[in-house]
C-alpha cells in the first residue's frame, strides 16, 4: 500500500474551509458570524483588514433603521400601526376557512400609518426623544437654523434646538402635492427643503412657508433628489407608474429658476435599471449615483458628465457620501458595505455584511445590523 501524500490532509482541509465559506456566503451570513469565529463582528473583521480603523458596538437594543447621525444624536426610525393603501378586499377563501372566527382581511400593499422617529445618545445608545410622524418613511433629517427638521412622506417637522422633545415645535402637512402626487424623496440644501413626487413635481418650502411651492414638472418618475448650492440633482430609474416614462439618468436644475440645466443619461441595460439614488458630498462636492442594476457612478458637476462608473453587485444603494468617501450597501447578490475612494471611485475595501441604514458624521460612521447600533472609526 502506498503511503500517503502529507500534503492530502492539507488540501482536504483547505477544501473543506472553503466549502463552509461558501455555503455562509450563499446562506447570507458573514464569516465572522461562524462558530468559532475570532470577530465579535463583520465591523472587528473589517478593522482587521484594514477598510475601517475601529469598530464599537454602542446599543444591541435598537430597533428600526438608521436615519441619520450628527455630532450629538444618531437618530433611528421604527413603525406603528399598518394600514391598507390600496383599499381592504376580503378574501372568500379566508371567510370558508374563518367561519367560526372573524374574517380576515387581505392587503396586498399595506403600508404603516405613522413612524417614529428616535433620538438616541451616541455614548450610551439609549433613547432620549422619540416622536411620531404620518406617513409610512422618513426621507429626510437636517439641521435647519439650528434646529432638527425631519421630512416623512406626510408631514414635516421641526423640533427644538436639542431635538429631545416628545413633540414639534412647527408641523407642516404636506399631504399630496400639486397634482396629486405623493413624496417620493426630500433634501434639504440652499435655506429650503426640497421635495420630489412620484411623477416628477419638484417643489421646495422655506423656513417658513405652510405650503410647498412647484418649482419642476418632469413629468417621469422620481427615485430620488440631492441638493447643494449650485444644483439640485434629480434620479429617475426606478418605481414609475405604469404608462409613464422614465429617462434612466439625472436631471440637474437651477436651484433658483427650477429651469432643466442638464440631463445626465444613464445607461441603465434594464427598463428599471437607471438610478435609484443620487447623493452629493458636502465637503468634495462630488456627485454620485447608484444604478438599480449595481453600479455606482460618478457624475462631473463641471461638465455634467460620467466620470467613472463600477459593477459593485445586482443591486446597490448609497448610504452615505461625506469627506471623500462613498459608502454602498450592496444587497444583491451577497450583502457587503463597500467603501469608496471619492476622488479616484476605486474600492477601498468591502465589510462582509448588508446593514439597515448608515450615516457619516465626522470621522465615524454609524451603521445599524440586526437591531444593533455600532460606531466605526473610518
Amino acid at each position: 500500500m502506498r503511503a500517503q501524500s502529507p500534503k492530502v490532509p492539507v488540501l482536504l482541509a483547505v477544501a473543506a474551509f472553503v466549502l463552509v465559506v461558501l455555503a455562509l456566503v450563499l446562506t447570507g451570513c458573514s464569516v465572522s458570524d461562524a462558530p468559532g469565529s475570532p470577530f465579535a463582528s463583520p465591523f472587528d473583521e473589517a478593522v482587521e483588514r484594514g477598510v475601517i480603523r475601529d469598530s464599537e458596538e454602542v446599543s444591541a437594543e435598537t430597533e428600526g433603521a438608521l436615519v441619520a447621525a450628527e455630532s450629538g444624536s444618531v437618530w433611528t426610525m421604527d413603525h406603528g400601526d399598518y394600514e391598507c393603501g390600496c383599499g381592504d378586499v376580503a378574501s372568500a377563501a379566508s371567510a370558508a376557512a374563518d367561519a367560526a372566527g372573524p374574517v380576515r382581511l387581505v392587503c396586498s400593499c399595506a403600508a404603516p400609518r405613522y413612524t417614529f422617529v428616535n433620538r438616541i445618545d451616541p455614548e450610551s445608545g439609549e433613547r432620549t426623544g422619540r416622536l411620531r410622524l404620518e406617513g409610512s418613511d422618513i426621507l429626510d433629517l437636517e439641521r435647519v437654523g439650528g434646529s432638527p427638521w425631519i421630512v416623512s412622506e406626510a408631514e414635516i417637522a421641526a423640533l427644538g434646538q436639542n431635538g429631545e422633545d416628545d413633540a414639534a415645535e412647527r408641523s407642516v402637512q404636506i399631504g399630496r402635492l400639486s397634482g396629486g402626487e405623493y413624496v417620493n424623496a426630500a433634501d434639504y440644501g440652499g435655506g429650503h427643503v426640497w421635495l420630489a413626487g412620484h411623477r416628477g413635481t419638484v417643489s421646495r418650502l422655506s423656513p417658513g412657508d405652510d405650503t410647498p411651492s412647484p418649482v419642476a414638472r418632469l413629468g417621469v418618475g422620481v427615485s430620488d433628489i440631492a441638493v447643494d448650492e449650485s444644483a439640485v440633482w434629480v434620479a429617475s430609474g426606478r418605481g414609475f407608474e405604469k404608462g409613464r416614462k422614465a429617462i434612466n439618468g439625472l436631471t440637474r436644475l437651477d436651484p433658483e429658476s427650477g429651469e432643466v440645466v442638464s440631463e445626465v443619461r444613464i445607461e441603465a441595460g434594464k427598463p428599471a435599471g437607471g438610478p435609484g439614488d443620487v447623493a452629493v458630498d458636502e465637503d468634495t462636492g462630488s456627485v454620485w449615483t447608484a444604478s438599480n442594476n449595481g453600479k455606482l457612478l460618478q457624475i462631473d458637476p463641471g461638465t455634467n458628465e460620467v466620470m467613472s462608473q463600477k459593477k459593485l453587485g445586482d443591486y446597490a444603494r448609497i448610504e452615505a457620501a461625506r469627506e471623500g468617501s462613498v459608502w454602498v450597501n450592496v444587497l444583491e447578490p451577497d450583502g457587503k458595505l463597500v467603501r469608496v475612494d471619492g476622488e479616484t471611485g476605486e474600492v477601498v475595501g468591502s465589510i462582509r455584511t448588508s446593514v439597515s441604514g448608515a450615516a457619516a458624521s465626522g470621522d465615524h460612521l454609524w451603521v445599524m445590523r440586526d437591531d444593533r447600533l455600532f460606531r466605526l472609526t473610518v
